[in-house]
């Protein structure tokens, strides 16, 4: 079905938009895709998130003057498989009703989980899909949740990834790294992927001339565990402390800072020397005007060969350098070639 002339998007995501995650890194892809395609968005929405009314409005008129048709469904996680079956079911039944109706042009799959609601009809339908593969994400959950490689769960969800993969009109993957594994490994034509890292909404995260301060200020932004190692980054400014007390680090993050709070007492952070906070993106946006330095240490490993973090585009769009480990070679680069950081 065309609507005014344009070819209609479904674009279907397992994160909320109503999270940080999928705030930045889905509505500010659709502000672009738009304003040349009709868009409808399928997104799964946690309770506690659905009940901040406030929010759940501010999303509501973002996407209406966008003209994006928001369709909602509820996330369940009361039984680990069964409410993954539950929401999977969900999604299928609304596909169903829109490949009856003819409604879509195109499915945009933003991760394997939502591919699952597509898979069915791959065998007896001619759907165009474009696989937005994110990461390697079932060898994240091995690398960073302790899944088994040699697992059940495991081994279906790479199942679905290469299904998705073969089967796509195209690929988006992260990194550089990415490309070459899926061309080496399931032999991608290259021609079928794109590599685009993180995105990031200039119209908010924008620079900002720093007022001058005596103290330098660092920053560790979002997710405290998983990906990212706090204790080296701890460690790190504990360091530079022992040469320089006129330091401060920032943790700004929505996560329970209890193991955090844990370390910075080990290695005797001084109270005044450090700030736990959980912001909202205005608030964020604010607060990073007075920060000197982006700092994060990510875990190595397979997985992350495949991973961009998303405050990366935030810290530089906001003019802050960076201090990294070199965890994978899109980053190296970036931070090497271009002189931003360390």
């Amino acid at each position: 079905m065309i609507i005014n002339n344009k070819k209609t998007i479904k674009f279907i995501t397992y994160d909320g938009i109503l999270e940080p995650i999928g705030d930045s890194q889905v509505l500010s892809y659709l502000k672009y895709i738009s304003k040349d395609y009709s868009i409808k968005l399928l997104s799964y929405e946690k309770k506690n998130d659905l009940k901040n009314i406030k929010n759940l409005n501010t999303k509501k008129n973002y996407l209406k003057k966008l003209n994006v048709e928001w369709k909602i469904l509820k996330y369940h996680d009361y039984l680990s498989f069964i409410s993954t079956l539950h929401n999977i079911v969900n999604g299928y039944i609304d596909n169903s009703i829109d490949l009856i109706k003819k409604k879509i042009n195109i499915f945009h799959i933003r991760g394997p989980l939502p591919g699952l609601l597509i898979i069915p009809f791959l065998y007896f339908c001619n759907i165009k899909f474009i696989f937005d593969m994110r990461g390697f994400w079932a060898d994240e959950k091995v690398d960073r949740l302790g899944w088994a490689k040699n697992g059940f769960v495991y081994k279906f969800f790479k199942k679905i990834e290469k299904i998705l993969l073969v089967k796509s009109n195209s690929v988006v993957c992260l990194t550089k790294d990415s490309k070459t594994i899926l061309i080496n490994n399931y032999k991608i034509d290259k021609n079928k992927i794109t590599t685009i890292p993180t995105c990031v909404d200039l119209d908010y995260y924008k620079f900002k001339k720093k007022k001058y301060q005596k103290n330098i200020n660092f920053c560790h932004l979002g997710s405290l565990e998983s990906a990212y190692n706090v204790e080296k980054v701890i460690i790190f400014f504990n360091s530079l402390l022992k040469i320089n007390n006129k330091i401060n680090i920032f943790f700004y993050t929505n996560q329970n800072p209890q193991k955090l709070n844990y370390l910075i007492k080990k290695y005797n952070i001084p109270e005044k020397n450090y700030t736990i906070e959980n912001l909202d993106k205005r608030k964020l946006i604010n607060r990073l005007q007075y920060i000197d330095i982006g700092i994060f240490c990510c875990n190595k490993n397979f997985s992350i060969k495949g991973s961009y973090p998303t405050k990366i585009g935030e810290f530089l769009a906001c003019g802050i350098p960076i201090i990294c480990n070199n965890f994978n070679k899109e980053v190296f680069d970036l931070i090497v070639k271009n002189k931003i950081g360390i």
